[in-house]
């Protein structure tokens, strides 16, 4: 499969070729969830919210050859933040904190969920491509970041040394030492099924299914008139049925009956979110806008749906550099102190090496109680929000020119 030209044309909203990607990468995500979480129906859900998120947000994909890590840093977020809400989300978030969580007892957890497979069969997967970075994500922290700056980023030794703040001998060692690693953690998932048949067939289904209601969502929600949207909203935020009114002018319109149908006459919250996403971005900020006048509750608790902290990993070098400028370093080092690394990683990439050991030096020194530091991921957040109006960032939403979710524009 050209990878790089089917992505593009995901791009564009082409949902068969977003499911040919579906179906080069569902069972390793999957795969990537059960070596976490050890339950099955858990995994299945976050895959599905992977897969869902990425497609809303593959506009954002500044490189088409670089799909695969950058959904499994999606996938990763949607692991952190526990978007579907089940009941291990502690655990997960515990396991995962440094040192994640050992090859031997995931590949014990993968056979005792779903049985044993024969190894020959994983040749369909892509042998090695479709493994590494499940079990890149089952390294050590330190092991792990020296194989993404050598292998990812593409870094010499030397540059791997400076940015990691250690000597070229002791980066050759442990790089070594990850290789090996790496085998025998690929060896102990060749050992085990990563999903049964029937959930995989469901599952494939089942994320194609959620695409195309994101879809059609967004599609009806930009024909509606501004106050329809409004009462859409409510309606979503109340789980409540659409009313009288919604119905006749969705029905008017052509495949507003079926769509009806389909929908259950009803959205919840998250898929009203998901729904203006992907519409286009004069829908969703008018609606935004007026939400703000009438329902300023509603209007931030869309906004806090639509972009969270961990999204920061979707800024281009350019807009990050450009919010660090405006951040408060207190602010930033006590919301970066209580995320996940990939975070912090993706903040000092852009920052010369003496200003990248600083910042990781404050984020280490934080203190804080959680309610601080939730303050201070939201006003990062809010941050970002201010500068996106001001125009000096820009979020680029599907059906948008750019390559980059987030750019700097131009300022006149």
């Amino acid at each position: 499969m050209d990878e790089v030209g089917v992505v593009e044309k995901a791009k564009a909203g082409d949902s068969g070729a977003f499911a040919a990607l579906v179906a080069v990468y569902r069972r390793r995500a999957y795969g990537y969830f059960m070596a976490r979480l050890k339950d099955a129906d858990a995994a299945e859900d976050l895959c599905q919210e992977a897969f869902l998120r990425s497609f809303i947000n593959l506009k954002g994909l500044r490189q088409n050859d670089r799909f695969g890590p950058w959904f499994f840093a999606v996938c990763r977020n949607c692991l952190r933040q526990g978007i579907a809400g089940f009941s291990k989300r502690e655990k997960a978030e515990t396991v995962l904190d440094e040192e994640l969580v050992d090859a031997g007892s995931a590949a014990a957890g993968l056979r005792a969920a779903a049985g044993l497979r024969a190894a020959s069969e994983l040749r369909d997967w892509e042998g090695f491509a479709i493994l590494a970075r499940t079990a890149l994500g089952l390294l050590p922290y330190e092991l792990r970041s020296l194989v993404v700056l050598r292998h990812e980023c593409g870094l010499s030794y030397s540059q791997v040394a400076a940015a990691a703040g250690i000597g070229i001998d002791l980066v050759k060692s442990r790089l070594f030492r990850a290789r090996e690693r790496l085998r025998e953690i690929r060896a102990d998932l060749e050992a085990g099924i990563l999903v049964e048949p029937e959930r995989d067939a469901h599952l494939k289904e089942a994320i194609m299914e959620r695409i195309e209601m994101v879809k059609q969502s967004a599609w009806f929600l930009e024909m509606l008139a501004l106050r329809d949207q409004c009462e859409l909203a409510k309606a979503a935020e109340e789980n409540a049925s659409f009313s009288e009114r919604i119905l006749s002018e969705l029905a008017a319109l052509e495949g507003g009956r079926a769509y009806i149908e389909r929908c259950g006459a009803r959205l919840g919250f998250m898929e009203f979110v998901e729904a203006c996403t992907y519409a286009d971005r004069f829908t969703e900020m008018r609606l935004i806008e007026r939400l703000e006048v009438f329902n300023p509750e509603l209007a931030e608790k869309c906004k806090a749906s639509m972009f969270v902290f961990e999204d920061f990993i979707f800024f281009d070098p350019s807009a990050t550099a450009r919010l660090m400028e405006r951040a408060d370093k207190h602010v930033l080092a006590l919301a970066l102190a209580t995320s996940d690394k990939l975070v912090l990683d993706h903040f000092t990439a852009v920052l010369p090496e003496p200003e990248a050991s600083a910042l990781r030096s404050q984020v280490a020194q934080a203190r804080g109680n959680s309610k601080e530091a939730e303050l201070a991921r939201s006003a990062m957040v809010e941050l970002a929000r201010s500068m996106d109006i001001a125009d000096e960032i820009r979020v680029v939403r599907p059906g948008e020119g750019g390559e980059g979710q987030l750019y700097i524009t131009a300022q006149a």
